[in-house]
């Protein structure tokens, strides 16, 4: 947190919603979407033999046997609203609670008493009205992108198209864009790590970011951006099952991003948050040093994330 004065309201945030785990019961569709998210997820992680062999080393090594992980997920499978307060109301209690705090400050002195788990619970109780963030109707947008016109106007140049076929059930792709942090203008230094964030980490016209995340959750969907000094890379990544429904999400952010003013304080800040105190959390590597001691790159010019300074007059 930048202000030390915040921590004592994220504490008691983070305890309102223990308390509601032990007092509301989470909705059907809130559970269903969990699931969801925790099988996707774990066969996203299986895409590459190593992987592979440790996840099944984990879970081998209860009874030795393969079957541990079906298993498991027949048990995830099963579980109800009802089970997951149960063990809220067993586990989430003050005698097992451990709050750390680290500071390199001075502290606010609300942080040096503990509140007690259940003043929370009526505040919890009472709050279990929606957050606003629903996911609207998504239009499907998957019948264009496979439409083209005679000549094959809508159709990406098969110079410029890579595909590598694998048997994972896994899809990912990347769109590679030939400019990046070496084309940022003088004095603004850092604009193409903020404008390829405002597509990937930021919503579209159609939906809000919150909305966007909400949407991926129950399909385990990514939709990331990488700036380096001569490129700038989008990579998506969905199972088979639902890439419709994930290039109907994620599309518009690249084609009709928002633009919107609170996407773009949110995600102006992590950079000049990262630039700010790189000395203090970062080992980059020798090149990486150089250029940013140089305030020039060996290979090519700038600094990929910018510097504080400057982000502060990027608007």
């Amino acid at each position: 947190m930048k202000k030390p004065e915040d921590i004592a309201y994220v504490r008691d945030e983070i305890l309102k919603a223990v308390a509601k785990a032990r007092t509301t019961l989470v909705s059907e569709k809130e559970l269903a979407d969990a699931k969801s998210n925790l099988r996707y997820s774990f066969v996203r992680s299986l895409d590459n033999t190593d992987r592979i062999a440790t996840t099944l080393a984990n879970f081998v090594y209860y009874n030795r046997s393969y079957t541990t992980i079906n298993k498991a997920y027949a048990n995830y499978a099963s579980l109800t609203p009802a089970d997951l307060q149960r063990a809220a109301r067993t586990y989430f209690i003050d005698n097992g609670l451990v709050v750390g705090t680290l500071s390199n400050g001075p502290l606010p002195a609300a942080i040096a008493t503990q509140p007690k788990i259940a003043t929370f619970e009526t505040t919890a109780v009472a709050s279990t009205t929606q957050d606003g963030s629903a996911t609207p109707n998504i239009p499907s947008l998957t019948s264009k992108l496979m439409a083209t016109d005679g000549a094959g106007g809508n159709a990406v140049a098969e110079s410029n198209l890579i595909i590598q076929k694998n048997p994972l059930p896994q899809l990912r792709y990347k769109l590679l864009f030939k400019v990046g942090s070496a084309d940022d203008p003088p004095g603004k230094e850092g604009l193409a790590v903020l404008a390829s964030s405002m597509i990937a980490r930021a919503g579209s016209k159609s939906m809000t970011y919150e909305q966007i995340a909400k949407a991926l959750y129950p399909i385990a969907g990514s939709f990331g951006n990488q700036v380096d000094k001569e490129m700038t890379t989008f990579t998506g990544a969905i199972h088979r099952d639902n890439w419709r429904k994930f290039v109907d999400i994620t599309l518009p952010q690249l084609l009709d991003p928002a633009f919107s003013e609170t996407d773009f304080k949110r995600v102006k800040h992590p950079p000049r948050v990262w630039v700010g105190n790189v000395k203090a959390t970062l080992t980059k590597t020798a090149a990486s040093a150089l250029n940013d001691a140089l305030g020039v790159s060996f290979f090519s010019k700038g600094i990929t994330l910018g510097t504080a300074q400057v982000k502060a007059h990027i608007g």
